[in-house]
């Protein structure tokens, strides 16, 4: 990669800088779609550089001061700026040792989420890659094609003009036809020099989409647990702030359910951590069946609690699907072979609060009235119980 970036430097020598070329301006555009890259550069021991690109929210920073070129090895440092290291903009600086340049980057780490903490700088580089080679196919090899092409069609032209005059012997003829032969021969150089061009376009959208999925997949598995296939309370910190001005700004109440399996550090010694896995999957897999699909989220809160947060839903309606919730799982746990007391069978017990109709007034209240909803079940016996329940003294909701 670093070999094509010293090629465009060769070029730059004659021509202008390929970065201000207009005709290279896709350039930035390939750039652009490979991550979030703010700045590509050049830099070699001799002291000379070249800046290929400077984009988006890139500071205004001598980036170039802070390379060591002698420093021949790959190197991740934060970019400083105004004296301070950046907690967002991270350097990165790949070496080529026997051409002795280094080429250099500056990338966005606010951009991409929780797949920063996966090693993506390799996609980034080859990808990087290959939109400098198309970059060098286009100085390197088509230009200097397209020109051969006007200078030999400015001989021939002086050429035919000679020979109307009567000037041009016959071998100058002869010429003029090993001309028009070498301009076919550049033409079908051109056009392989455009397919070579186009499968350079193919690879870096392939590499493109590649870290895309990459991206989405090392988000998608840092919120979400493992075994029971819900979000976890990472995921659940991160979306609520957002869903309570959602249903604020619409005038709508939030229900959130709290749930607890009844026995379960009991069940888990006396059969093992495989049966106490496959129930906690299962109260996954009941949550996921029960709950709105696209309205309702359930998360696994810790251990063997869970949450369900159910959106545009009164107390009512939310204790209801408590209910349904607990009396499936019950009938689930009937189907369970066990030994011993049958008052160690497993159970759910379930809690509900409402934001508005509870006057929960924030996130962490609501959680605490449906935790009190959920152990005030417990120590009743009814399995689901409201907060309304709770401050009312009412009795069970269901036994």
């Amino acid at each position: 990669m670093v070999a094509l970036l010293a090629a465009a430097m060769r070029v730059e020598q004659d021509e202008a800088s390929p970065a201000d070329d207009p005709d290279a301006g896709w350039v930035r555009e390939i750039v652009r779609q490979v991550g979030d890259l703010c700045w590509v550069g050049v830099v070699d021991q001799a002291g000379g550089r070249l800046e290929l690109l400077r984009q988006g929210l890139m500071p205004p920073v001598d980036v170039f001061s802070q390379i060591d070129p002698a420093a021949w090895q790959f190197r991740s440092a934060p970019l400083e700026v105004n004296g301070r290291p950046s907690a967002r903009f991270e350097l990165l600086a790949v070496p080529q040792l026997e051409r002795g340049r280094m080429l250099a980057a500056v990338v966005d780490r606010t951009g991409s989420g929780e797949a920063a903490s996966v090693p993506g700088w390799p996609l980034w580089v080859a990808a990087a890659g290959l939109a400098l080679a198309r970059l060098w196919l286009h100085v390197g090899i088509e230009r200097p094609i397209t020109r051969l092409g006007h200078c030999w069609a400015s001989v021939h032209a002086g050429l035919m003009g000679a020979a109307v005059d009567g000037l041009s012997p016959s071998e100058l003829q002869a010429l003029v036809g090993s001309v028009e032969q070498l301009q076919e021969e550049l033409r079908s150089w051109r056009l392989e020099a455009v397919q070579l061009r186009n499968t350079v376009e193919t690879e870096v959208e392939a590499r493109t989409r590649q870290a895309a999925l990459a991206r989405r997949r090392a988000e998608r598995e840092a919120l979400t647990d493992p075994l029971t296939g819900l979000y976890n309370r990472r995921a659940l910190e991160r979306q609520i702030p957002e869903l309570l001005e959602r249903v604020q700004s619409a005038g709508q109440d939030l229900c959130l359910i709290m749930l607890d399996v009844d026995h379960f550090k009991a069940f888990n010694d006396r059969h093992g951590h495989p049966a106490g896995d496959r129930l906690l999957a299962f109260v996954g897999t009941l949550l996921r069946a029960t709950l709105r699909r696209g309205t309702d989220q359930a998360f696994r809160y810790g251990g063997d609690e869970f949450l369900a947060v159910l959106p545009d839903t009164t107390a009512c309606q939310a204790h209801d699907v408590a209910r349904r919730l607990v009396s499936l799982f019950m009938q689930w746990a009937r189907t369970l072979e066990h030994q011993g007391r049958p008052d160690l069978m497993p159970g759910l017990s379930a809690g509900v609060a409402a934001l508005r109709e509870h006057r929960a007034g924030s996130w962490e209240k609501l959680l605490q009235l449906a935790d009190q909803a959920l152990y005030w079940a417990k120590r009743h016996g009814c399995r689901a119980a409201t907060a309304g329940e709770v401050c009312a003294g009412g009795g069970p909701g269901l036994t």
